[in-house]
C-alpha cells in the first residue's frame, strides 16, 4: 500500500485512522485501475521473502 500512512495521538485513534486510510487507499487504487492482489498468509509472505533474498 504505497503512500498509505496514518497516525494518531492514542493507540485507539491510530487504529481507527489506519483502518480509514486503508479503506480510502483501496477505493482510490481501484478507481485508478490498480490491480490489488489477493491477500496471502504471513507464512506464505515469509517464504516468498526468503526466496527473494536468496535470489539476490
Amino acid at each position: 500500500m504505497v503512500g498509505c500512512t496514518s497516525s494518531g495521538t492514542t493507540i485507539e485513534e491510530t487504529i481507527k485512522n489506519g483502518e480509514e486510510a486503508r479503506k480510502e487507499w483501496t477505493i482510490a487504487a481501484i478507481e485508478s485501475g490498480v490491480i490489488i492482489p489477493e491477500p496471502i498468509s504471513p507464512i506464505e509472505h515469509t517464504v516468498n521473502r526468503a526466496i527473494a533474498i536468496q535470489l539476490l
